[in-house]
């Protein structure tokens, strides 16, 4: 049971289906992530691959105004972790400290505060969204978490409808 695996009952999404989404008359923004489960020897995260340059919605936004030390990794950069706050604290970790996913070494450049945010995208450890697709042998595009933005909140349910027609 130790190692990195996808969330039970989570599918990919691939890229084919992101764009017929982005697609959807009413969507104005678009962000994915890869959430991946870390049963480690002595603890489990919860760590999401994500893009900081999609910063409208989802994770990336929770990124860009939740950051309380240290810095948010670029997308170019590897190795590299964002990590929650509480998270931070149960653990003693600060920018500078390292930290093990599936086995691998990543350095904490920031600490984020999830405060007022939804929950949704929220994880302990952050880290570049190709990193997490290796980690767990997926390939580039391949994402389990689509957030979204719409124009019209009345048009909601016909918004989910198109969007789950897509999928």
């Amino acid at each position: 049971t130790r190692g990195l695996r996808l969330p039970f009952g989570s599918t990919p999404i691939y890229r084919k289906e992101l764009t017929a989404i982005r697609g959807v008359e009413g969507i104005d923004q678009i962000a994915t992530a890869l959430e991946v489960w870390d049963f480690g020897a002595n603890q489990y995260q919860i760590v999401l691959g994500m893009n900081p340059e999609q910063k409208q919605v989802g994770p990336g936004r929770i990124l860009k105004e939740g950051l309380v030390s240290g810095r948010v990794f670029t997308g170019d950069e590897t190795g590299v972790t964002v990590v929650d706050r509480h998270y931070a604290a149960l653990y003693s970790l600060k920018p500078g400290d390292t930290i093990a996913i599936g086995g691998e070494s990543f350095s904490v450049l920031g600490i984020v505060d999830q405060k007022g945010s939804s929950q949704a995208g929220a994880a302990n450890l952050y880290i570049p969204l190709q990193e997490a697709q290796e980690l767990v042998g997926m390939y580039e595009g391949q994402v389990n978490q689509v957030y979204t933005s719409i124009t019209d909140a009345s048009r909601i349910h016909e918004i989910v409808a198109s969007v789950t027609d897509q999928i």
